[in-house]
């Protein structure tokens, strides 16, 4: 999904401007013959035409390529209702959709009206109350609009997720080892996205087995501490990737050089097997420094773990292998 494309929002004025402008340069153009009523009845009618067409345009074009919501894959429902105001977004949506059609309601009636009347100043009357009821009718909406305009700006900071490929999902605490993994695996080094309420970024990588393509991300500044320790709404940003995962990769320092001590980090995989309840593929980092002792010690805790050396690119393949069943 990519909402890198969604367009600007403007206030109600601006679409008035230019609604108002394509009207005058539409009645500018026209060459009526007959009389003085005739070409003021048709003039002004097709000014108002003009009008709507481009308010149409404007908020049609609003209401169609906004997300919608509900039809959202259930991660990126996930972060919208954690960072936008669920409720208020689809009001919003609903009040563009009430003013387009409030809009071309009052062309229906006033087109209908000057191009009947019978008197060229009652025309200009007409015209001027079209001008009146329609403007009000878009500056009811402005709040709407700058709260659509205000999602936007965050919907365009959501990470461009394939939410159709399979994925893993790399966890551990900082400095295990991760990163290094990812770039392992896929073989390039990571795409960088942004992800709501975290300092850092998602990192995106892509491996291929069988003919089958994986979704690898590692996530610096989501997995890599206590869930219970995060706020309301830094959890639902974790928990939207339950939405997301497929399949977990958590990975051990084994030597404490990371900063954390193993206690620590097997109360952390247990966390994280609570909450996302999926398969978890264990890895043991930095093998290559680890003493013989400590490597048949962390076996007998963890004895289908996967053992990584990131000089000798040992268990790589057997990873990939396991990520790809």
């Amino acid at each position: 999904m990519n909402f890198q494309t969604l367009q600007k929002i403007h206030d109600s004025n601006y679409y008035l401007d230019i609604a108002f402008r394509r009207g005058k340069k539409e009645a500018g153009r026209l060459k009526v013959r007959g009389d003085r009523l005739k070409k003021v009845a048709i003039i002004e009618s097709e000014r108002i035409k003009a009008v709507n067409s481009v308010i149409h345009g404007e908020l049609s074009s609003i209401t169609r390529n906004f997300p919608q919501i509900d039809e959202l894959p259930e991660f990126y429902r996930e972060l919208v209702k954690c960072t936008v105001d669920y409720d208020k977004l689809k009001k919003s949506l609903g009040a563009v959709l009430w003013a387009d059609k409030q809009a071309a309601k009052f062309m229906r009636i006033y087109y209908g009206k000057i191009r009947n009347s019978k008197d060229v100043k009652g025309i200009y009357l007409l015209k001027k109350s079209y001008y009146g009821r329609v403007s009000s009718a878009l500056k009811q909406i402005r709040g709407q609009l700058l709260l659509l305009e205000e999602a936007r700006k965050t919907l365009k900071r959501f990470p461009t997720v394939k939410t159709d490929l399979p994925t893993a999902v790399i966890a551990g605490f900082p400095n295990v080892g991760k990163t290094t993994l990812l770039r392992s695996i896929t073989g390039s080094e990571p795409k960088i996205a942004p992800y709501p309420f975290t300092t850092q970024n998602l990192m995106f990588g892509y491996v291929e087995k069988n003919g089958r393509k994986i979704q690898v991300i590692d996530t610096p500044g989501l997995l890599d501490r206590p869930i219970h320790k995060r706020n309301r709404i830094e959890l639902q940003s974790v928990l939207a990737l339950k939405h997301l995962a497929n399949i977990m990769v958590f990975v051990i320092d084994p030597t404490e050089t990371c900063g954390y001590s193993l206690e620590e980090q097997e109360k952390l995989l247990q966390d994280v097997r609570k909450t996302f309840r999926i398969g978890v593929i264990t890895v043991i980092s930095k093998a290559d420094i680890l003493v013989p002792e400590s490597l048949i010690a962390i076996r007998q805790v963890h004895p289908d773990a996967i053992i990584l050396s990131p000089e000798t690119k040992a268990g790589i393949e057997e990873l990939i292998s396991r990520i790809s069943q």
